[in-house]
């Protein structure tokens, strides 16, 4: 892909001819090498024989071996046009007779443990088993019921609070879309989130998410004499390269009479990857509008000062990977330390993620970071819950 939006489909076919070239290398003239469409191909071994004279190798343990050359052959740079590129591949294998006894039922074998092993990083390979079958039929089933979900109201939110450190009184609250389907319970936002992603279905879904925590935000403002408060949502990608992403939550904001103010924009850093002026662009029509902007997750992917100078955000949310562990691990508190100087040098507020206990939340206050967020405040709960936590808290700050 990239090298089609860089040089052009023709060098795109060039390249792909070339990789060919290199699997056809790898293999013997009777083993098959055959391009199933896009940047994926199959090989076929019908017997491995490395040629060093191994005796007592089983079958599988020298189809590895293959593979590894396959991958190391593949990652080396190649010139195309004059420019140098670098690519890694996945690989899933499947086997005959065990994993299958026909071309579909082998073919959709090796095809899930390719899969599998894109989830797990790059350049590697997954050797089809059992298991991964079960899980890909739970996916299957996932993703059919996903499509009705939205139709049947099966979707609802919890919100967790934020909460001002220095105050240490609520502002407002995250907002987590959760699922319960009749037959498969409760399901987690980590199963179906991905598989939504892939459909785009989390456009609509996204939608719905904004549409519902907005109208939820109009209520707490009216039923509270804060009317500050405001509702921090996570932005997929999907939804962000979406058309009209800016038209959609103005109208939302229109809709429901309520300020830019009001909300809170979550962005991952893997976002920010692509296309940077038009990212720039985006944000910076939001913060037109009055939305705070926050950095997700920051310290887990791949975000440097430059970005975080190139774009408008307005808060960084340290990931509570780096939290859990700040009061025993020395590390981990010399990285929070790190990021919570760099975020302030810039200008930024931050937001600790995944607080549990008072230890953490002292040592978060101390160094001055603006929001806590966690079970140390609150467990995430529903709407109705929420409104009777903004109540105890509103009657605790009259009274104590």
């Amino acid at each position: 892909k990239n090298i089609n939006d860089t040089l052009g489909h023709g060098a795109g076919d060039e390249f792909l001819k070339y990789m060919a070239g290199r699997l056809k290398g790898c293999v013997r003239d009777f083993d098959t090498v055959a391009r199933l469409g896009g940047d994926e191909f199959l090989i076929m071994l019908l017997e491995v024989d490395d040629g060093k004279g191994r005796q007592g190798s089983s079958f599988e343990e020298n189809i590895k071996r293959k593979t590894g050359e396959i991958l190391q052959r593949v990652s080396e740079p190649c010139v195309i046009q004059d420019m140098e590129f670098s690519v890694t591949a996945s690989v899933g294998i499947a086997i005959f007779p065990q994993d299958g006894d026909d071309p579909h039922m082998l073919l959709r074998n090796a095809d899930t443990a390719m899969y599998r092993g894109k989830r797990k990083g790059r350049n590697t390979y997954e050797v089809f088993t059992p298991e991964m079958g079960d899980v890909v039929m739970k996916r299957v089933e996932i993703d059919s019921k996903l499509r009705r979900a939205l139709e049947n109201g099966d979707f609802f939110l919890q919100y967790q609070p934020l909460m001002d450190a220095r105050s240490q009184t609520i502002v407002g609250a995250e907002a987590l879309i959760r699922w319960e389907d009749e037959e498969l319970g409760l399901v987690s936002p980590e199963e179906f989130v991905p598989l939504a992603e892939e459909s785009g279905l989390i456009v609509e879904i996204g939608d719905w998410v904004l549409d519902a925590a907005l109208g939820d935000v109009k209520r707490w403002r009216e039923n509270s004499e804060r009317n500050n408060f405001y509702i921090a949502i996570n932005l997929s990608s999907r939804q962000f390269r979406g058309r009209d992403i800016v038209k959609n939550i103005a109208d939302i904001l229109k809709r429901h009479e309520l300020p830019g103010s009001c909300l809170e924009l979550e962005i991952t850093e893997r976002l920010l990857m692509k296309d940077v002026p038009h990212v720039v662009g985006i944000l910076n029509q939001f913060k037109e509008m009055g939305i705070r902007l926050s950095i997700d997750d920051f310290g887990t992917g791949y975000s440097s000062l430059s970005y975080l100078k190139r774009f408008p955000f307005d808060i960084l949310k340290i990931d509570k990977a780096f939290i859990s562990d700040i009061t025993e691990d020395p590390d981990d508190r010399a990285l929070c330390d790190a990021i919570i100087a760099m975020a302030h040098s810039l200008g930024l507020s931050i937001i600790g993620e995944g607080v549990e206990n008072k230890e953490q939340f002292d040592f978060l206050d101390q160094r001055g970071v603006e929001i806590i967020q966690g079970y140390y405040v609150s467990a995430p709960m529903v709407h109705e819950d929420f409104l009777k936590f903004i109540a105890i808290s509103d009657w605790l700050e009259t009274t104590v």
